[in-house]
């Protein structure tokens, strides 16, 4: 049995995914400068600025890596969805029975079909 907890976060899988891929690209913008900063502090000799460049670059490469696993590692609502229904109708009893009383009746159907078209072809 599904809880309401269980059920929220359910349906926000995709916006923490959403939010993931912003965090990426706003992480990405902050590498981008830093090391654009970087390169301009190079050219004037301030080591206090690449430094800091330097270790704002890493920690927004970090950042990219952690939120890119998120990302690829948090499934999204379909697919927790799916992995909540799936077991639960492959393990159900009754469902697995009603595939196989489906297989005997339309069998025997079948038989009675046959058993049909005979007598008539036999009255002809």
């Amino acid at each position: 049995m599904i809880t309401p907890m269980q059920m929220y976060w359910l349906l926000k899988l995709d916006d923490i995914i959403g939010g993931c891929v912003l965090m990426c690209g706003v992480l990405l913008a902050c590498m981008l400068l830093s090391v654009l900063i970087f390169c301009n502090a190079n050219e004037m000799e301030n080591v206090k600025v690449k430094k800091y460049a330097g270790i704002s670059f890493l920690l927004a490469m970090i950042g990219i890596i952690f939120f890119g696993a998120v990302r690829v590692f948090l499934p999204s609502t379909n697919q927790m969805a799916a992995i909540y229904v799936v077991p639960a109708i492959a393990n159900n009893e009754k469902i697995q029975q009603i595939g196989g009383k489906t297989l005997d009746i339309s069998n025997q159907l079948l038989d009675l079909t046959k058993e049909y078209l005979k007598d008539k072809a036999k009255d002809k």
